[in-house]
């Protein structure tokens, strides 16, 4: 469409404004003012080069026309014909060009928020596998959550408000440390990449930690993981630089988060968080801070955690209504459970049991009644597969009205009753 209109209107821009040929000059003039001659009493014409010599210099005056861009006042029309022409051009550049356009807009941003919400939701999925497959590790191995260290990375960035100071996240280690029952391990040292957390802050990350721990495991009856633990957090390199300030490099800190003690009452692990001191306008921090931490993992503990933790992990599911029965009145047995004092957390498993239990009684119900029909079926069969009379002389009964109809019914008059079958 802009090239079919830019060749249209070009061709009658032409038409329109290439003024009238000078021999004197060899070049097309138009007549851009007229004056009054006062010596001969007429009006004087002042004319000037036509800037639409051709019809390709006039395809620039369309481009920039339809373009709403502007071409200066060398390409003005000078004619009535010339401006009724650039009307039109106006006009249908904007049916043309500047109604798509909207339109395009439109439906870009549209198809630019889908994408966010896609990303949003794959990222939400992510985070939800994430916490699943750590419920699945903490499930499985009940010194999981003994052995997880984080490191969280935070920026300082000075500014009070009532909880303190506000600080931005700008990345997170998870690591799992080889914590041995039986072996000491003496300053190791790791260094892992740093890993965004959209929970905390939607920003990527960049750079590495590097840290060091130690481990003296100590020997007791009950326990499973039992010693002083010393982590040494040493340095960061090539972290992100979010400070205004300064030479726009951050303050960081580090946090780290450790879990000495297994979940208490209501599952959730047990952290023990320390900070380390803030290092100013720098992408390569150094602390060199030690914490150290008393282990106290013991096998009876540890299971009832777990334990603990798989009850709470079914809570959160979506609460059902009461059970309506085919008068539509409520059917209290199906809600009201007695349950004995201390014991209230095994309400939501019960009232799950007792829900897949009412669910399930309609099918059996129907299986019970199909057990008895296809029962009553095969004793009618076994009555009608009975030995003919062994005396010739003896009269032959004819099956009475009431078998007649019993047969055609397929047995049901004269079939055992259920508690027979």
């Amino acid at each position: 469409n802009l090239l079919l209109g830019m060749v249209i209107f070009g061709s009658l821009m032409y038409m329109a404004e290439q003024g009238e040929w000078d021999p004197d000059r060899q070049q097309f003039v138009r007549v851009v003012e007229r004056y009054w001659d006062n010596t001969d009493r007429s009006w004087k014409n002042v004319v000037e080069k036509s800037p639409f010599e051709s019809i390709p210099d006039c395809f620039w005056w369309a481009i920039v026309t339809a373009t709403t861009v502007g071409y200066g006042d060398d390409y003005t029309p000078r004619t009535l014909l010339g401006k009724i022409v650039a009307c039109i051009a106006m006009f249908w550049s904007l049916c043309v060009l500047a109604l798509p356009i909207g339109v395009i807009g439109g439906n870009f941003e549209n198809v630019w928020v889908e994408y966010d919400e896609e990303k949003r939701e794959e990222r939400e999925n992510k985070e939800r596998q994430e916490a699943s497959m750590l419920k699945s590790l903490a499930f499985s191995d009940p010194l999981f959550w003994g052995r997880r260290v984080l490191f969280e990375l935070w920026h300082d960035s000075g500014i009070q408000d009532k909880d303190g100071n506000q600080s931005e996240f700008i990345g997170e280690v998870s690591c799992t440390l080889e914590l041995s029952s039986n072996e000491a391990t003496h300053r190791k040292r790791v260094k892992m990449p740093l890993s965004p957390n959209f929970a905390k802050a939607r920003r990527e990350v960049r750079g590495s930690l590097v840290f060091e721990y130690s481990w003296l495991p100590l020997q007791t009856a009950d326990s499973v993981l039992e010693g002083v633990l010393q982590i040494t957090v040493v340095k960061a390199e090539g972290i992100i630089s979010i400070d205004y300030r300064k030479g726009c490099a951050s303050d960081p800190y580090c946090v780290v988060v450790a879990h000495p003690k297994p979940p208490h009452q209501s599952g959730q692990p047990m952290e023990a968080r320390c900070s380390t001191k803030t290092v100013c306008n720098t992408t390569e921090p150094v602390w060199n801070s030690t914490f150290s931490y008393t282990m106290c993992w013991t096998q009876a503990a540890s299971k009832a955690g777990i334990e603990l933790g798989m009850k709470h992990s079914k809570v959160a599911r979506e609460t059902k209504g009461p059970h309506l029965g085919s008068t539509g009145h409520i059917n209290k047995s199906f809600t009201s459970i007695d349950m004995q004092e201390g014991d209230d957390s095994d309400l939501p498993l019960l009232a799950e049991e007792v829900e897949r239990m009412r669910a399930m009684f309609p099918v059996m119900r129907y299986e019970v009644n199909s057990v008895r029909q296809d029962m009553k079926r095969i004793l009618f069969a076994l009555q009608a597969l009975k030995l003919p009379n062994p005396d010739p002389t003896a009269p032959t009964v004819p099956p009475s009205p009431t078998n007649s109809a019993d047969a055609a019914g397929g047995g049901r008059a004269h079939s055992p009753s259920p508690e027979n079958c």
